[in-house]
């Protein structure tokens, strides 16, 4: 099966990845930031579109999505111990997340 890739070049530097082929579209967002979690074998990515993406790194299944922000994730930090998940985005916001519960305690303005 052929598949076409185009890039777009969008407003803001939004850059989006159509990828067209006989039975699906593509829409994918820049990643912004990915952490190793290596006692669960997990990658955990943040991108432009404001979700937090949880994958198995052996099998790249997707573990967990959902979404975190309002605006671009920057930056996530992983708890080295504990399931907890720290993100920032340009929403100017700080957020503590619990990955179990995909449930976030606080958040903090900057």
């Amino acid at each position: 099966m052929q598949q076409a890739i185009k890039h777009l070049h969008m407003p803001m530097t939004r850059r989006l990845l159509e990828i067209h082929s006989p039975l699906t579209l593509f829409i994918c967002y820049a990643v912004r930031t990915a952490k190793f979690v290596a006692r669960k074998q997990w990658i955990v990515c943040g991108s432009d579109d404001m979700f937090v993406r949880v994958y198995n790194y052996n099998t790249m299944d997707k573990v967990k999505s959902f979404e975190a922000h309002t605006d671009y994730i920057r930056s996530i930090a992983v708890h080295p111990t504990q399931p907890y998940l720290l993100t920032c985005s340009d929403d100017m916001l700080i957020k503590l997340w619990d990955w179990d519960k995909v449930t976030f305690h606080f958040y903090m303005a900057t």
